[in-house]
C-alpha cells in the first residue's frame, strides 16, 4: 500500500537523523571542532567499503551512511538543540523539587 512505500523512508529518514544526533552528541563530549565531522564520516564510509564486503547489502548500507546528515552547520545546530533541551530539562526538575540543597 501507499502507507508501507511512504513508512520506509520516513524510516529510514529517522534514522539517520537518530545518527547524526548521536554524532554530533559524541564530538561535543569530547570537546572535538565541528569541522571534524566530515573526518568521521569519510572514515566510516572508508571501512564500511571493507568491512562490509560480501553483504549483499553492502551498497545499502554505505547508502544509509551517506544519508546520515553531518554537515557542520548541522552538527553545531544538533548540539545547541540538544543543549537546549538539557537546560529545558535541568529548569523542569529543579521547579519540581520540593527541597534542594547547594
Amino acid at each position: 500500500t501507499w502507507q508501507q512505500l511512504m513508512a520506509k523512508p520516513r524510516s529510514h529518514s529517522v534514522n539517520a537523523t537518530i545518527a547524526s544526533f548521536k554524532v554530533s552528541n559524541l564530538i561535543a563530549k569530547k570537546c572535538k571542532p565541528f569541522t571534524e565531522v566530515k573526518l568521521v564520516k569519510d572514515c566510516f564510509l572508508e571501512a564500511a567499503d571493507n568491512h562490509f564486503k560480501g553483504l549483499k547489502n553492502k551498497k545499502e548500507i554505505i547508502a544509509a551512511t551517506q544519508d546520515v546528515q553531518l554537515s557542520r552547520n548541522t552538527v553545531m545546530r544538533r548540539i545547541e538543540k540538544m543543549c537546549g533541551d538539557t537546560t529545558e530539562q535541568l529548569l523542569e526538575d529543579v521547579s519540581n523539587c520540593v527541597a534542594f540543597s547547594l
